[in-house]
């Protein structure tokens, strides 16, 4: 009997310990992680969305986002890929964000394909790409809120 009270402590604690380690990695995805890289995200995203309101001829467009909007953004989701996160829950969560911006990534693409070639067909495609890159973040960050939920983690808003 003392060794069955033993052996529930024992995996109680290791419960215990694994709902921190989930924790500390979720509190520090949010905290540390994640806004190191949304400052450059947010940026090469409005240059994109300034590059596109621009008066500039198709051609300029179409070479400003092959040959500096796309390396910039491939960085960014290099940047997410590479983000260390040690617990399975918070990767899974993570891997949505990471397809939503592979996602964006591809349109960003067939954007310049479509200025390249003057096809506006290709502009549906595009915004079934957005679409569905919206529907990603979506779910991002409806798993992100349900992991706060989970581990009891609030989250603040600051000024």
């Amino acid at each position: 009997m003392k060794k069955m009270i033993l052996f529930l402590i024992a995996v109680l604690f290791l419960f215990a310990c694994a709902d921190r380690d989930v924790q500390d990695d979720i509190i520090n995805y949010y905290n540390e992680e994640m806004p190191a890289i949304e400052p450059a995200e947010t940026q090469v995203l409005n240059d994109f969305d300034q590059l596109l309101a621009s008066n500039l001829l198709d051609e300029e467009v179409q070479n400003g986002i092959t040959e500096d909007i796309i390396p910039r953004y491939e960085s960014v989701v290099e940047d997410f890929r590479n983000l260390p996160i040690e617990t399975e829950p918070l990767q899974e969560v993570h891997d949505l964000y990471i397809e939503f911006s592979e996602t964006q990534l591809a349109a960003i693409g067939l954007t310049a394909d479509a200025y390249k070639g003057q096809d506006a067909s290709i502009i549906e495609e595009v915004n079934s790409l957005l679409d569905e890159a919206l529907t990603l973040n979506q779910q991002f960050q409806e798993e992100l809120e349900k992991l706060f939920d989970e581990y009891n983690i609030e989250i603040e808003e600051v000024e």
